[in-house]
């Protein structure tokens, strides 16, 4: 067909007439065959945040953090907290070689809150590391002097340091530090020990023989017992559930007498914490007085000193 005729409408009116025909009887059904949309591909779902993994597997993630950064992340929520302040976070930092025994010390001036630091020494690696510890905003208005004649104990990976109407509390591994509750009776250079999950305190007053037990749980503490005698300058350890109160001497508002000044020196009362009972104190053999104490499995050692000679003992907590 010529190309000025493909475009005729008469001409395209007959071919069109030409294919459908006369009879509607004839007529045939020709299906229309359209395809079946088909779904989309499904789309690989989104991968699962971290908090989502399974606990041992998150655990496996944070002790590979470093430990610069680790003192934020207790925030991020509360399971990411448990994780962290759990036994098994420190096991593994310590099968990854970040966790090494080391020697914790805290340096407090009399002076203001700007000049507290934090040292540690690596015991593998002979670094000394110091760090700024400034004191937590409710302890601003008590300066460095509430921590004079302080006593410092270690509850798991925690280092409480209760002084004179305030406790601070660091984070060994974080070196984190904050307020946390105040002993009932304010003390000075008395004993205080842990024992089990949590800390007990006696002596350092001449106005109370209370025993007090602080749980670091709830923040509180609360009197479980009265010592049988008031020590000042006494040592304080814990060994087999029993808290001990070795040396010092005597001291009550009247006034102490000499004898019972010196039996004080030179013995060693003990609290079976679970009984809440005490049992009968015990002298130094030798004598002496009591300059240093701790606990070592079901032992308390104690260190004691002579006019010219030190001498060490070992008692059975059985």
């Amino acid at each position: 067909m010529p190309a000025a005729e493909s475009c005729h409408s008469r001409s395209l009116s007959w071919l069109v007439k030409s294919c459908i025909p006369a009879d509607p009887a004839r007529h045939i059904a020709v299906p229309v065959l359209c395809p079946t949309p088909q779904p989309p591909p499904p789309s690989s779902p989104p991968a699962p945040p971290i908090s989502a993994l399974p606990d041992d597997l998150l655990l496996e993630c944070l002790a590979r953090v470093p430990r610069a950064s680790l003192p934020p992340l207790p925030a991020v929520s509360r399971r990411f907290a448990t994780l962290l302040a759990s036994d098994a976070f420190l096991h593994l930092r310590r099968a990854h070689a970040h966790l090494r025994p080391s020697l914790l010390a805290i340096s407090v001036s009399d002076n203001g809150c700007n000049a507290q630091a934090l040292l540690r020494f690596d015991a593998s690696v002979p670094v000394l590391e110091v760090a700024a510890l400034p004191l937590p905003p409710t302890l601003l208005h008590c300066g460095g002097s509430v921590f004079v004649h302080a006593r410092a104990v270690v509850l798991g990976r925690d280092v409480f340091l209760i002084g004179r109407g305030a406790t601070l509390r660091v984070d060994a591994l974080t070196g984190a530090a904050r307020a946390c509750a105040p002993t009932l009776f304010p003390r000075k250079k008395f004993a205080a020990a842990a024992v089990g999950d949590r800390i007990y305190v006696a002596g350092g007053s001449a106005r109370t023989s209370a025993v007090e037990e602080y749980d670091p749980e709830v923040d509180a503490w609360r009197v479980v017992g009265e010592a049988p005698r008031r020590r000042y300058g006494c040592a304080g350890a814990s060994a087999g559930g029993v808290f001990y109160v070795a040396g010092g001497v005597a001291v009550s508002g009247e006034g102490a007498r000499a004898l019972e000044a010196h039996v004080c020196a030179g013995s060693v009362d003990a609290l079976h914490v679970a009984s809440g009972t005490w049992a009968r104190p015990r002298a130094l053999p030798g004598g002496g007085c009591v300059v240093g104490a701790c606990g070592v499995g079901d032992h308390l050692y104690v260190v004691a000193s002579h006019a010219v000679e030190l001498s060490f003992w070992r008692w059975s907590g059985s």
